[in-house]
């Protein structure tokens, strides 16, 4: 017979796997997608500082051998002072290089897991549909964008109301996904054609506007990359 403490582990033992069962259950692949872009851009970020403080060590070092170059003879104090700073200073060098291959592996190791998890929403039926709809509805805007300034004046308006009905579009086509994406913990996919119909819409006188030919292409261009990555994040 089990005593009253070998029963209350047990309880507790089960309590545990219960709360960690339903915490496996809260995790959907839209939550894993968000936590490995974090762990990313977390390791870029020791990267980068690795790289910042690796660069001012190596500063420091050939500062040191300027400066030892112009010690006089006789002063034994300083130039051993120099010594002292340029092994310290050979020391961290090293210690930071080693930290730079470990940190370059780990962000390697994330990069692959969040490409992993970027496969996984990609390919999924649901979410694979829904982009191709969308990608379609793109390229008609973008293509009549990239129109603009070559369409007579008398067909202009006509051209902005229908990049703004394929806008609404893609506004309709997902919000009516949004409960099925989400009831299979995907992702929720964001419209990016709202934006272009305000960013090429300067009106009769579009051409005429200071960088208004630059103002479309880059809103094209800044769609078109949006649309075409397999996973918006």
């Amino acid at each position: 017979m089990l005593t009253a403490a070998e029963l209350r582990k047990e309880q507790l033992q089960a309590e545990l796997a219960a709360l960690e069962t339903a915490e496996q259950q809260k995790k959907t692949v839209a939550s894993e997608l968000s936590d490995a872009q974090d762990e990313v851009n977390e390791a870029l970020r020791l990267v980068q500082l690795n790289k910042q403080t690796l660069a001012e060590a190596v500063a420091g070092l050939e500062y040191l051998s300027r400066e030892a170059t112009f010690i006089p003879q006789g002063m034994s104090g300083t130039r051993s002072q120099n010594d002292r700073k340029t092994q310290q200073a050979h020391q961290e060098i090293d210690r930071l290089t080693i930290e730079r291959d470990k940190l370059a592996s780990e962000l390697s190791k994330k990069e692959f897991a969040l490409e992993k998890i970027v496969k996984q929403i990609a390919e999924h039926p649901a979410y694979k549909a829904v982009r191709e709809k969308q990608r379609h509805l793109v390229a008609e805007a973008t293509k009549l964008a990239s129109s603009l300034f070559t369409v007579p004046l008398e067909d202009l308006g006509a051209v902005l109301i229908t990049i703004e009905t394929l806008a609404n579009g893609e506004q309709q086509l997902l919000n009516s996904a949004l409960g099925a994406l989400r009831a299979d913990g995907l992702p929720d996919l964001k419209p990016v054609l709202a934006r272009l119909a305000q960013e090429v819409k300067p009106d009769a006188i579009l051409d005429a506007l200071p960088g208004a030919r630059t103002q479309v292409l880059q809103a094209i261009t800044k769609v078109k990359e949006q649309v075409s990555r397999p996973v918006q994040r």
